[in-house]
């Protein structure tokens, strides 16, 4: 995984066309498959770092109410899943 997104990003250097399909598209992407691999598999460190890299994506959908998210997780250092009251 690493290698392809530093072909990506080699790629998106070259060329504007690349780098927007790369940041539109294909990071999203990867991102949203993490976030379902985690939900599915109960992984909850995986799933704490794909919706902290969505939040930049919330921000700039409007959706404000879920970026206030972050400050709730911010101090929670992900070593355990948070009890369900």
């Amino acid at each position: 995984m690493e290698d392809l997104m530093e072909f990506l990003e080699e790629r998106s250097q070259q060329s504007k066309k690349v780098k927007l399909w790369v940041d539109v598209v294909i990071k999203p992407m990867f991102i949203t498959m993490a976030y379902i691999r985690a939900e599915r598999e109960g992984n909850w460190l995986l799933h704490l770092a794909a919706f902290r890299q969505m939040i930049p994506y919330f921000f700039a959908a409007g959706h404000f109410n879920l970026c206030a998210v972050r400050f709730v997780l911010s101090p929670f250092n992900g070593e355990t899943a948070p009890e369900c009251a």
